[in-house]
């Protein structure tokens, strides 16, 4: 399943009845998986509250791609957000917790937990409204939600995956005078978060269990990824194991130690290919 809106790039204040992933609602993509029997499933999908007074906006969430199933009818469904504004005010993003819950969504999709809350919005504290203070505040906690544990095994391994799998895309800048190419990550948007929410479910850093789920998250979404067609296709299961962890260090950029290198061939002990599924995901999380 996927969202999508009509809103585009507009300003967050446009009154025309679209909600906006940038303003209103946080993107969600996800596999949807009904087990023998099943037939009703719940995704959540977080509402922002701007500052807006905009009235009633509404996106879709659409379902495709069924596999050993078909859609129904109505493979759409019409979300409405009610407005609960009665005046435009200011940007909320300026209030401590709606700026620490932002980093939540974005960065581990889902919502703060009590203590995590409670934790970063009392950085803000000693600063008793000293807005240079604030600032650089802001800096350092989003500067720690892209160094959290949580971020690093689920965001930035998607990332680094795709990266070992698939190398860098040329893109085109202009930065600084003339057109010149420009390495830019190959991993697009609506990839990125599907899989980082994938990894993500049900992970809550410091609660029961948690590193269990994450490994065991992180496992499944390796094993799908490596018999993805694309990655197949670039990595195919004839080369040997040293053509396979090479290709994946050299499109990482990495020039491993003799020990990670051996460490990463082993996966496939003494097989003369790589057409161990199992091997080829361990290889490819550690490359």
């Amino acid at each position: 399943m996927a969202t999508d809106d009509l809103a585009g790039a507009q300003d967050c204040s446009v009154r025309d009845g679209a909600a906006s992933s940038r303003c209103d609602y946080e993107s969600r993509f996800a596999t949807v998986k009904f087990a023998p029997g099943e037939t009703a499933k719940t995704i959540s999908v977080f509402i922002i509250n701007d500052s807006y007074l905009e009235g009633p906006e509404s996106f879709n969430v659409n379902l495709s791609d069924p596999v050993g199933a078909s859609l129904g009818a109505e493979p759409t469904a019409a979300v409405t957000i009610t407005d609960d504004d009665l005046a435009s005010g200011p940007n909320p993003i300026a209030e401590p917790s709606s700026f620490v819950r932002a980093h939540y969504l974005d960065f581990l999709n889902r919502e703060p937990d009590r203590a995590g809350l409670g934790f970063w919005v009392g950085n803000f504290t000693p600063c008793d409204g000293d807005a240079a203070c604030v600032q650089a505040r802001r800096v350092n906690v989003s500067a720690a939600f892209y160094l959290s544990i949580e971020f690093q095994n689920t965001g930035f391994l998607v990332a680094r995956m795709y990266k070992a799998a698939f190398g860098d895309m040329s893109g085109t800048s202009t930065l600084g005078g003339s057109p010149h190419a420009l390495a830019v990550p190959v991993v697009r948007l609506n990839e990125f978060l599907l899989d980082t929410q994938q990894i993500g479910e049900g992970v809550i850093v410091n609660q029961p269990g948690w590193e269990t789920m994450l490994e065991n998250n992180r496992g499944s979404f390796a094993s799908e990824f490596v018999q993805r067609t694309r990655f197949k296709t670039a990595l195919p299961t004839t080369l040997t194991p040293a053509q396979f962890v090479d290709a994946l260090f050299s499109n990482a950029g990495v020039t491993p130690s003799a020990a990670d290198r051996d460490a990463a061939t082993g996966e496939f002990g003494a097989a003369t290919d790589t057409s161990d599924a199992a091997a080829r995901a361990r290889a490819a999380q550690g490359g």
